[in-house]
């Protein structure tokens, strides 16, 4: 959960680059190229990629996959694409290994 001033601030700045493209078309590409603003200062902000991804679907109403993947994807979280790439995999690992077919005891 974002705190209220980190909140308060993320809705100030995606309204700006939401009426600047209104205005000007600068950015083209509707929420797509704004969510590709924000990323970078979301993160400098202190936002996790997850509260990144949930901030920016909510206020964009873009879906929840395509974001993760312009975060995965972006500059600002290039130094963890690696470590989070191998989370991912060792989470499928244990998944796999799962038995969902037996009710629990």
């Amino acid at each position: 959960m974002l705190d209220p001033t980190t909140r308060y601030i993320a809705s100030i700045v995606t309204q700006y680059f939401q009426e600047e493209e209104d205005k000007r078309g600068v950015y083209g590409g509707g929420g797509y190229a704004v969510a590709d603003k924000m990323i970078p200062l979301l993160h400098h902000l202190g936002l996790g990629k997850i509260q990144t991804i949930t901030f920016l679907s909510n206020a964009l109403s873009l879906p929840v996959k395509d974001l993760k993947e312009k975060v995965d994807n972006s500059k600002a979280w290039s130094d963890r694409k690696e470590s989070d790439q191998k989370f991912h995999e060792s989470l499928r690992e244990q998944l796999d290994r799962l038995d969902f077919e037996e009710d629990p005891p």
